[in-house]
């Protein structure tokens, strides 16, 4: 099931980010995700990470150095401009999240591979 958020009266699909620097981007957003403090940035950095909204808005992580707090708070100011409030952008990035994150934590078919619990097995090392 695809999942898609509405913004600015326009339906969104959301997906894993892709490319070359997708899986740097992710793990940098993860680290940040629960850090309070980077709140708007980490927000709008899931936003343009998993939908055309940032490219859109003509943001880029190669304009932003590849520095993802930084990409984060240009999608977010430019989001903001063009008249999206901050409950509007907090509601919608919360569907962004699980896609980021896909991207940087084992699958449930990974971590049964790597270990049986419900034989009691052993760690594989295959």
């Amino acid at each position: 099931m695809s999942t898609t958020i509405l913004l600015f009266g326009r339906d969104y699909p959301v997906s894993p980010p892709s490319g070359p620097s997708a899986f740097c981007a992710a793990e940098e957003w993860m680290l940040h995700a629960h850090t309070e403090a980077l709140g708007f940035r980490v927000v709008g950095a899931a936003l343009g990470l998993t939908t055309s909204l940032g490219k859109e808005a003509g943001c880029s992580m190669e304009r932003s150095d590849y520095k993802i707090l930084e990409y984060g708070a240009a999608v977010w100011g430019a989001l903001r401009q063009r008249g999206a409030t901050v409950a509007e952008l907090s509601a919608t990035a919360a569907a962004c999240f699980p896609a980021v994150a896909s991207l940087v934590t084992p699958k449930e078919t990974e971590v049964r591979q790597a270990q049986d619990f419900t034989s009691g097995g052993g760690i594989s090392t295959s």
